[in-house]
């Protein structure tokens, strides 16, 4: 095992930030996971685990161990008209998209373009389009970061939600995920109930005869139109969370302020899309130095090179306050900082 001092994370997370770790090691396997876990402890040294770095900030240098998990493979039994599904860590989420499409294996389609690794996926409980990786996720592999034994458990218990997961609460400094599960369908039985798609797929001239791969395509062309590519601007993709309100809420900010955007929640309440209030707010576009908010998408803060993580915390306060002050609401980040 190779464990590196004084490591730069630069490459490593999505927004770019020129920050260091005190040590640093990339674990292919369970073994070297486990390895990697015990020199930390009997050191007293924190630990991050690390994936794909794209829904990270980095609040400054690290004084901890920051593992990569890079365990990789992909296995799938058909079986019963679906497929069982096994998917490593370390493997890239998109690319795990796109190799289920190309064997026939669907329910994948509305997640394709999400950044990431596997790993991370139910950490975040991902979604997009109408879909989130609990609809298809069955079970989660896991290292106990206490006994160092792998565990399984079922997706039912991981206490998914609006991405959130135990993963980021009761369970984040007790596993570390080492493999996710999914059920898969044999048959194209694609999710058509976001507007946004279904108008895409109408544009395309597919329209609800689109097969999953049309359906893949469209959510590509959308969040290339609407997202910025990481790789050429630093940014985690939607910085705030989509706040939550109770219905009379609601009514009372849509009668204040009008044509206020809200989606109907399973439990009565309802969710304000968090980028009109920010753009309502005068932000969409702005850029502070360094740092700034998108201009063609209004929850995505990027860093455009040579700024600092406190430039983007605070501006990111900024945003928070001034919604407040315009809605009184609260906008949470999505992003774990770090």
């Amino acid at each position: 095992m190779d464990i590196l001092a004084d490591h730069p994370l630069q490459r490593l997370h999505s927004f770019g930030f020129d920050v260091r770790a005190r040590f640093f090691v990339e674990v292919a396997d369970v073994d070297a996971l486990r390895e990697a876990l015990a020199w930390a402890r009997g050191r007293g040294i924190e630990v991050l685990l690390l994936g794909g770095g794209s829904n990270l900030v980095p609040s400054g240098d690290l004084d901890a161990l920051v593992i990569r998990l890079a365990l990789r493979g992909i296995e799938a039994r058909e079986r019963d008209g679906g497929v069982r599904l096994r998917a490593s860590a370390g493997e890239s989420w998109s690319d795990l998209v796109e190799h289920c499409l190309a064997r026939g294996w669907y329910g994948l389609e509305n997640l394709a373009g999400i950044p990431g690794t596997a790993g991370a996926a139910p950490v975040q409980n991902i979604g997009a389009y109408g879909v989130e990786l609990c609809d298809r996720l069955v079970e989660v592999e896991l290292l106990d970061r206490d006994t160092l034994e792998i565990v399984r458990r079922d997706a039912r218990d991981c206490g998914f939600g609006y991405r959130d997961s135990a993963f980021k609460g009761r369970w984040r400094e007790r596993y570390a995920v080492t493999a996710i599960w999914l059920q898969l369908a044999l048959e194209p039985c694609c999710c058509l109930t976001h507007e946004g798609l279904c108008e895409e797929l109408a544009m395309a001239g597919s329209g609800s005869a689109a097969s999953p791969a049309q359906v893949a395509q469209a959510v590509l062309r959308l969040r290339q139109r609407k997202l910025p590519d990481p790789a050429a601007l630093g940014n985690a993709g939607s910085f705030f969370h989509n706040p939550v309100v109770d219905r009379a809420c609601f009514a009372r900010l849509d009668a204040a302020h009008g044509g206020l955007i809200g989606f109907d929640e399973p439990d009565g309440r309802v969710k304000l899309a968090a980028a009109q209030l920010v753009e309502r707010c005068g932000y969409k576009g702005l850029r502070r130095g360094p740092v700034g908010v998108h201009d063609r998408h209004a929850l995505v803060l990027v860093h455009c090179g040579g700024g600092t993580p406190d430039a983007l915390l605070a501006l990111a306060a900024e945003i928070q306050a001034a919604v407040h002050q315009a809605f009184e609401v609260e906008l949470q980040i999505e992003p774990r900082v770090v």
